[in-house]
């Protein structure tokens, strides 16, 4: 358990030392981005990012805290350097996030703007690039109009790109609107369709359909694909029949195939029969629609076993049945182990019966060798008996070398 009155005392250090540094590290002369003043803070965003005296160049090097004057380096200095300093000399985030978040709430809005600018290019994960992800979203939940112009007046392309996507997933909670309206007047396209992405995924789940909206402003690609799969999986939840339609009405060439599947997996929650029609009905024959009868399968499985194994039964023969019977025998078996035993017994011989034997001698194989061997024997097909032969002596050999080591 952590000492609650020391970490309240670091605390207490820290934001003395932070205020004591203001006296002895004034910002530099010059308009500050402010929320008082948007206009200069759009205009004066950019000159705050330029070096204070001639010769003075950015560092390129993310590991070090530095610039350099003439070539040489030279160890910048910010106000939160003594407060960094007595931070709890551990690598865990949550050892001294309650410190930088005191201090980050402590700093007047009025200095936000400079102090991001003097923690530009610190380390990833470290304090000061926390301090820094918290005071820009402060800001923007304060002044969202100010922080998003100085967020796009960044010069350097990977600064500029964080604090873009940082003002975006901020501004969403409070105004999403507000937030979209601003990401759309964003160039270059890259930039914008990425914001515009990320946004969508913020509403995916309240409102699939403003997310799909979204979608259809984006350049075709795998991104968009997903997204639009991830909105219409979440409509499926709330109205399956719905989403099922728009899902089929898109063209192939805009992402149908994952909208369908992504369609019947979530049917498939609420009610499997008619996801698992919905997928037969719809899906081609292929990965797409394995993968969703293989979803469809293990949440049939645990409510109505027996009737994922009926349906199952339909099946032409082939490999998309002996994968459904497969996924079956691995869900059914762990609610019931005894469930399958029955109906493989009910099945005629041939195929189904016997990729579904193998199935279950798979899963006896790890807990009852005695009662695996027994049901070998109803394989009729030697090649899958043989196989199966060789999975349970594996299961055997792993299990003696356990024992002889223990």
């Amino acid at each position: 358990m952590r000492c609650r009155p020391a970490i309240l005392i670091i605390i207490g250090l820290a934001l003395a030392l932070v205020l004591s540094l203001r006296g002895r590290f004034p910002l530099q002369p010059g308009p500050q981005p402010s929320a008082e003043n948007p206009a200069a803070s759009a205009r004066d965003a950019n000159a705050l990012r330029q070096p204070q005296c001639a010769g003075l160049e950015s560092a390129s090097d993310e590991e070090t805290d530095t610039t350099t004057v003439r070539g040489q380096p030279v160890i910048r200095v910010t106000r939160f350097d003594a407060a960094f300093a007595v931070l709890p000399v551990t690598e865990e985030t949550d050892a001294w996030w309650p410190i930088v978040e005191r201090l980050a709430d402590s700093l007047p809005v009025s200095e936000l703007g400079g102090a991001l600018v003097e923690l530009n290019g610190a380390k990833a994960g470290s304090p000061g690039a926390v301090l820094r992800e918290r005071l820009l979203q402060r800001w923007t939940g304060l002044a969202p109009d100010v922080a998003s112009q100085w967020a796009a007046a960044l010069t350097d392309p990977a600064d500029r790109r964080e604090a873009l996507l940082q003002v975006a997933g901020t501004w969403a909670v409070s105004d999403l609107s507000a937030a979209v309206a601003w990401a759309r007047t964003l160039s270059p396209e890259s930039e914008r369709d990425g914001l515009l992405l990320q946004l969508a995924y913020e509403t995916a789940g309240d409102d699939p359909s403003l997310a799909l909206g979204l979608a259809a402003e984006l350049p075709p690609g795998n991104a968009r694909d997903g997204l639009i799969a991830q909105a219409v999986g979440n409509w499926a939840t709330r109205n399956p029949q719905g989403a099922a339609e728009w899902a089929r009405s898109l063209p192939l060439e805009a992402g149908q195939t994952r909208a369908l599947e992504s369609v019947a997996v979530s049917w498939a929650g609420a009610d499997a029969i008619a996801a698992a029609h919905f997928a037969l009905d719809n899906l081609p024959f292929g990965h797409a629609l394995d993968r969703t009868v293989a979803a469809v399968v293990q949440r049939w499985a645990q409510s109505d076993p027996l009737g994922a194994a009926t349906w199952i039964e339909k099946f032409d023969s082939g490999a998309l049945q002996n994968d459904a019977a497969d996924n079956l025998m691995a869900n059914w078996f762990a609610y019931d182990r005894q469930g399958p035993a029955a109906w493989i017994e009910s099945l005629p011989n041939g195929t189904l019966r016997d990729n579904a034997t193998v199935s279950y001698v798979r899963q006896l194989a790890a807990v009852d060798a005695n009662l695996a061997n027994a049901w070998l024997g109803q394989i009729s097909d030697t090649n899958l008996r043989s196989r199966a032969q060789e999975t349970l002596a594996a299961f055997n050999s792993a299990s003696n070398s356990d024992f002889h080591r223990n």
